[in-house]
């Protein structure tokens, strides 16, 4: 069965496949980046000393750098409203490919539904006659419209464990980098 969908689906639309895969995968670094984010945001609410170790402390000085490169004042709040912002902002553009990535998924699998159903057809139009005359035309239609909307249905239910996978990894090698550096 995985040979049939990647002949249909994969092979035929490699460069929407491989963009919707890049999508996804940037999708998730910006997820990672999200989370990465929050980080010295809790320290900075919290008061913490986690915000001084490693990375987290760069992250930390890049935020006050963009506080100067603002002129806001050099307080807490102001760092705190900076890394809010960004937050936001990352969310908003994270949603955006989020977006554009699902209609890529569903453009390739609507496409893909028409040609089976083409290719469907065209082998009810090839059958002979007698064939066709022993079965009523709602069994015909149906026996076209079923199988193409079972295979769009996979493409979708492919692409969204694609993005699951891709975000797991993502953020699983964000934390265990965290864990190493603790």
């Amino acid at each position: 069965m995985l040979n049939l969908y990647w002949q249909v689906v994969f092979r035929s639309y490699w460069k929407q496949s491989l963009l919707i895969v890049t999508v996804m995968t940037l999708s998730a670094v910006l997820e990672v980046v999200m989370l990465g984010l929050s980080i010295p945001l809790l320290g900075l609410v919290t008061g913490s000393s986690i915000t001084q170790s490693g990375m987290i402390k760069d992250v930390t000085n890049g935020l006050t750098l963009i506080v100067q490169m603002l002129n806001l004042p050099s307080r807490i709040e102001s760092t705190f409203f900076v890394t809010l912002l960004l937050v936001f902002t990352v969310a908003v553009v994270r949603g955006v490919l989020f977006i554009f990535q699902t209609a890529l998924m569903m453009q390739v699998s609507q496409v893909v539904q028409k040609d089976i159903k083409a290719q469907l057809f065209e082998a009810f139009i090839r059958a002979a006659y007698y064939q066709l005359s022993r079965r009523a035309h709602g069994e015909i239609v149906q026996d076209i419209n079923e199988p193409a909307m079972g295979v769009e249905q996979v493409v979708i239910a492919t692409g969204s464990l694609a993005l699951g996978a891709i975000q797991f990894v993502a953020i699983m090698s964000f934390l265990l980098y965290l864990s190493w550096l603790a």
